[in-house]
């Protein structure tokens, strides 16, 4: 049974309409750097490696501090949080493109301001998973995370081919320098949302101690850690999906062109996805989003076996995209909605850290499988453990309050 949703509703609410802005506007910028540090990189010295440090930074802070960026937004202040990790990121994204244009850049200095970028996000994520209750009323609290899915997925269809082009018209440094604005328009945006209540203090302990607690949370809800555990394997999955599917395609006629659409596809579902979400509010809904991913993310593995006319590659990893975000949706309203406020960021960061670490293990694991069981194999074996992962956590959902 659906409930009626006003389908722009949320957008009237002026904090989170403010807050929506500012995550759209820096969402656009973030958009364009990937594919800027990766060409900078291979510019500066022609180096893989060089180029596998400087994302290892970034992924590396952010596993690092996620704990503690959970921990610290739980205790601080979240909006406060959220505006000063702003403000680091965009100090440090002014910094590299002022290097840039004083052709002064060296590799160390983007690993050491991916590094810090890394870590002020594991500090901005848990705090705004905190924030956000409070900008919206409950009944919207969903169409809130899937509004602001949507932009972020938006943005990123186009974000990466513009930043190719504008990479050679405007060069790096330029597009540093426009990330580290939207930056500051966030922080603005956040600013002038009036300051939310303050946690109420409670008795300091240790950082091993107020982890711990996060993840005692999470451990007491079984449709929570069941769900956790399904999305980290649907983070392996997807990794190893990343690595195995451009091998396949380069096996065929269409090679990178080919690749390039099916990634295209899996941005416009992960769009319609956060569409669907906007609306999708039925009585048990995360129900109907683990069946979603049970079905169709081993499909978009597995049509790479034989493998599939690209035609049918594209519409299966638009499917697998929408389905995944349909479900990150509705589990992020349920944690929102039925986690203690005191200490939701914590259990925000548990859960990440968690599900984060499966994507670089999917990484590196993908390719020694594909050598050791052959590529069809380490398809099939990977599409079975989605199903599984998501199977599982469906027979959990029952526990959902």
């Amino acid at each position: 049974m659906k409930r009626n949703v006003n389908t722009i509703g949320v957008l009237k609410e002026h904090n989170f309409f403010l807050y929506w802005i500012g995550q759209l506007t820096s969402s656009i910028g973030d958009s364009f750097v990937p594919v800027a540090v990766t060409f900078a990189v291979l510019k500066i010295t022609d180096s893989a490696v060089d180029l596998g440090i400087v994302l290892g930074s970034l992924w590396g802070a952010k596993i690092v501090f996620l704990l503690l960026g959970g921990v610290w937004s739980d205790k601080l202040p979240r909006q406060m949080v959220m505006i000063a990790t702003d403000v680091v990121r965009a100090a440090v994204h002014f910094i590299v493109a002022f290097l840039f244009f004083f052709d002064q850049i060296q590799i160390w200095h983007l690993a050491v301001a991916a590094g810090i970028f890394g870590m002020a996000g594991a500090f901005f994520s848990p705090a705004a998973s905190g924030v956000l209750p409070k900008l919206v009323a409950s009944d919207n609290l969903q169409q809130a995370n899937a509004l602001l899915s949507v932009s972020q997925n938006f943005v990123m269809i186009f974000g990466p081919a513009l930043s190719g082009i504008l990479v050679h018209w405007v060069g790096f440094g330029t597009i540093f320098f426009f990330d580290a604005c939207t930056f500051l328009i966030s922080a603005v945006c956040l600013a002038f949302i009036p300051f939310l209540k303050t946690l109420e203090k409670v008795e300091q302990q240790s950082l091993l101690k107020e982890a711990k607690e996060g993840f005692y949370e999470l451990l007491r809800h079984r449709w929570l850690w069941a769900t956790t555990i399904a999305f980290a394997l649907q983070n392996f999955v997807i990794a190893c999906y990343n690595v195995l599917g451009p091998l396949v395609m380069e096996k065929g006629s269409n090679g990178s062109t080919g690749w390039g659409f099916i990634l295209m596809g899996g941005s416009i579902g992960a769009v319609l996805g956060g569409v669907i979400a906007i609306r999708f509010r039925p009585v048990h809904p995360l129900f109907y989003g683990l069946i979603f991913m049970a079905v169709f993310v081993p499909l978009e593995v597995l049509v790479l076996v034989p493998p599939l006319p690209v035609s049918f590659l594209i519409l299966f990893s638009l499917l697998g995209s929408l389905s995944i975000v349909v479900a990150d949706v509705i589990f992020d309203t349920l944690l929102q909605q039925h986690i203690p406020d005191q200490v939701l960021s914590r259990v925000y960061s548990v859960e990440s850290l968690v599900t984060f670490i499966f994507m670089p293990l999917g990484f590196v694991l993908a390719g020694p499988l594909a050598d050791r069981f052959g590529l069809p194999n380490t398809l099939i074996f990977i599409s079975v453990l989605a199903f599984v992962g998501n199977l599982v956590a469906w027979h959990s959902r029952v526990s959902v309050p």
